[in-house]
């Protein structure tokens, strides 16, 4: 954990991120807890420099690919797909025949599918999904290392789906934890504007995910 650490605090002296923290934990014991650098301060008009402390709150992004990711070891591990197989086994129809789930797992599908990413009006009807997997051609050749922000989710989401005949949310809840709550756009807005849930992680298609009940206690991401 000293090498961990000390890289972690190098790579903030050097300028690779103004501040942060990183926590490492093992079931119930707390590793390493460290916070370094400057929360707000570095830009020109912002007059007061802020360190970074364990308190201090950051909004957490793409929450939800660790717990997808998570939920498609445990099928592979139960012989209920391959990752090295194509997307296309599981989704016939979908439009990049010779990417495999690997591919998508480690962002060099090139299938990032800007337009539907660029609507996000079509994303609460999951029909608009499944035709753009379809229908929205790879914006670079397979093998590219291009980062997936949304389509991550929405691939394997429905590779799991057609698997195991569960929705992402229903699976995650049986298998991995029932506290795990899957929000919407639309509600992690709501449930902010009444003060409720701001330690929600950011995942893909503008889904959250938030552990916990709605008591109004912020939950774990």
């Amino acid at each position: 954990m000293k090498q961990v650490e000390q890289l972690f605090l190098d790579q903030c002296k050097r300028g690779a991120f103004p501040g942060g923290q990183l926590v490492v934990q093992r079931g119930s014991e707390r590793l390493l807890d460290i916070a370094t650098g400057i929360a707000s301060g570095h830009r020109g008009e912002e007059s007061k420099r802020v360190p970074v402390t364990p308190e201090t709150r950051f909004q957490v992004m793409s929450a939800s690919k660790a717990v997808l990711a998570r939920c498609v070891a445990l099928l592979e591990a139960r012989g209920k797909l391959d990752v090295n197989a194509s997307v296309s086994r599981y989704i016939p129809e979908f439009c990049a025949p010779n990417v495999t789930l690997l591919d998508v797992l480690t962002h060099r599908s090139g299938v990032t599918m800007p337009h539907l990413s660029a609507h996000p009006e079509l994303w609460s009807d999951w029909g608009n999904i499944v035709s753009a997997l379809r229908d929205e051609p790879p914006a670079f050749h397979c093998g590219t290392l291009a980062y997936q922000p949304i389509a991550f989710g929405w691939i394997l989401s429905e590779v799991l789906q057609r698997v195991t005949g569960e929705t992402l949310s229903d699976f995650s809840r049986r298998e991995l934890d029932p506290g795990l709550e899957w929000l919407t756009k639309r509600d992690g807005e709501r449930l902010l504007g009444r003060g409720i849930g701001r330690d929600l992680g950011i995942g893909f298609g503008g889904t959250q995910i938030r552990r916990g009940k709605w008591d109004g206690v912020g939950g774990q991401s």
